[in-house]
């Protein structure tokens, strides 16, 4: 899209991007770009004009050189032979596999980020400031590193890593565009570190949000027995979860560099720990902390320790914990479900209990009951600032959620009298459905609109370009509609009321003046408005309570 020129915004679009995809001839599969920010594009530039398959085995022979490279950086970083350092990594499991199988960035996360901390463990401020740069540009989760360097006071590499992160961006910006950016830093990543991603409630995404959102948001489809339905309740467990781990943390630092590795390994599992979800590849940054930590118990002796370790971070990644979230998380007991997070938060104790031993200190020290105290207000401030941004946005602008006994990208409806038609994506293609019965799933359709009560046209994608039909809903003959307008904004019976969506929000506008009003609110994503019920009614799709773009229907009467 970006080597043709195309509107890049669309790529946030979860149907609009698939749509795409058709058009380059990758079908029979539905993905999602939304999480991804506008530089891994231009990463996969140099492989974007190949084949699907090509690309990724190119992709996968880089990853291979950089996984040897890991093997070879984390050896020098630990002290254990290549041996050990590899068995760690193959003992990953799916972290590894899934980088492979997915062509995934976060090798060269991982890569930059072993770079950073050899740099910073020989006191090379600048070059170990220019990886970490790098891993926080391409990822952002490793930026809390940051705090690291603050606690320790190492200031020269904190300024060094916010000037090498900025300077890395600034070509991102010039050769995206600075719309795009301030696109996805101020309306999409906003919602996706509050974990609205995907099916955000499914326990396979393991992290602590994933699970607050399961307790505390409503979704009619997703999630409709929540224990309570609480924004503020969401709020005050997230902003508590990341201040409690992020002040024990901070408060075993030692201005000192003997237990550097040490609270290399805990940052490392911080990073994993604060994700707002957590998908199997990026725990490929766990592979520092369990060598580190292997090295620790080795060196003791106490090599029981060190290989129950390594086996827990087998487990978390394999077809076991699979089949315990299977088991646990439609059941009472779905925290059970959570084996990735349990088995981070007991990384996170034992290595925090060294190096509280290390460091000769108790659990609630003068140092860490100062930093929880103080941990208190910005944890009181963000969420009150988070709470008065995100209220539930059903009961301000009185939308109504409307049933269609599907979940997955529920999306461009059009209505014609008392009939409503939609698209919903059903085994990897947009297939049509309606509220009177009729169906079709030969192809995928885009932009269908009733032209009457008897006829929808819509557009397929056939050999790598649109193509425009009529379908008789009762006979099923179809036609030409080349002529037809799709995709077009939607007016009343009178043409005198326009409504169309603009940066996610739905507009009522008169064209004869120019005037116009927001119809909805909040921060979620609007799309498709089309006036129904003599027009007194808007039907549109949005992702309210969802992931980003993961959208269902929605209705609501015009002021």
């Amino acid at each position: 899209m970006y080597l043709d020129g195309k509107d890049m915004r669309a790529a946030y679009d979860n149907v609009e991007f698939n749509r795409q995809l058709l058009l380059y001839g990758i079908d029979n599969q539905i993905v999602s770009y939304t999480p991804y920010p506008p530089l891994t594009a231009l990463i996969m530039l140099p492989v974007a004009k190949l084949t699907p398959l090509e690309a990724k085995l190119w992709w996968n022979i880089f990853n291979l050189l950089l996984l040897v490279c890991c093997i070879f950086i984390l050896s020098k970083i630990t002290q254990l032979d290549y041996f050990k350092c590899g068995l760690i990594f193959f003992l990953s499991g799916f972290a590894l596999a899934n980088n492979f199988m997915f062509g995934q960035v976060y090798l060269l996360v991982l890569f930059f980020l072993l770079m950073g901390m050899y740099f910073m463990q020989r006191d090379k401020d600048i070059l170990s400031a220019l990886f970490i740069a790098l891993s926080i540009v391409l990822k952002f989760y490793t930026i809390f590193f940051i705090f690291l360097f603050i606690f320790k006071k190492k200031y020269k590499l904190l300024v060094y890593s916010l000037v090498f992160s900025v300077a890395i961006y600034i070509p991102v910006v010039l050769l995206t565009g600075f719309d795009l950016n301030w696109f996805y830093f101020t309306t999409i990543m906003p919602r996706l570190g509050d974990a609205w991603v995907g099916t955000v409630y499914a326990a396979e995404y393991q992290s602590w949000l994933s699970l607050v959102h399961r307790w505390f948001s409503y979704e009619p489809m997703l999630n409709p027995e929540p224990l309570v339905e609480s924004a503020l309740a969401f709020y005050i467990l997230k902003y508590s979860y990341i201040f409690l781990i992020l002040a024990l943390a901070i408060s075993v630092l030692k201005r000192s560099g003997e237990n550097l590795k040490l609270e290399l390994s805990l940052f490392c599992i911080t990073c994993l720990l604060l994700l707002p979800v957590n998908a199997s590849y990026q725990f490929v940054v766990l592979i520092p902390a369990v060598a580190i930590l292997f090295k620790y118990f080795y060196d003791k002796k106490k090599y029981f320790a060190a290989s129950s370790l390594v086996l827990l971070m087998f487990l978390m990644n394999s077809h076991v914990q699979i089949f315990i979230t299977n088991s646990f998380k439609d059941s009472p007991f779905n925290i059970f479900a959570y084996v990735k997070l349990i088995g981070l938060l007991i990384f996170f104790t034992v290595n925090f209990k060294i190096l509280l031993s290390l460091n000769e200190a108790k659990l609630f020290n003068k140092r860490t009951s100062r930093l929880l105290v103080l941990s208190g207000i910005p944890i009181v401030v963000l969420t009150i600032l988070s709470y008065s941004q995100n209220k539930p946005i059903n009961n301000i602008d009185k939308a109504e959620f409307i049933p269609t006994g599907n979940n997955y990208l529920v999306s461009m409806p059009s209505a014609f009298g008392n009939r409503l038609i939609w698209t919903e994506c059903i085994n990897d293609k947009f297939v049509l459905r309606s509220n009177f019965g009729f169906g079709y799933d030969k192809e995928n359709v885009f932009y269908p609109v009733l032209i009457d009560s008897q006829h929808i046209a819509f557009e397929t994608i056939e050999n790598k370009q649109p193509k425009q039909k009529v379908i008789d809903v009762t006979t099923g003959i179809q036609r030409d509609a080349s002529a037809i307008k799709l995709n077009e904004g939607s007016f009343n019976k009178d043409k005198t009321i326009r409504t169309y969506s603009a940066q996610g929000i739905i507009y009522i506008e008169d064209p004869s003046t120019g005037k116009k009003y927001p119809l909805t609110s909040g921060k979620q994503m609007c799309y498709y408005p089309v006036f129904t019920d003599g027009d007194s009614t808007v039907i549109f799709c949005s992702d309210r309570s969802r992931g980003v773009n993961f959208t269902a229907l929605y209705k609501m009467k015009i002021r």
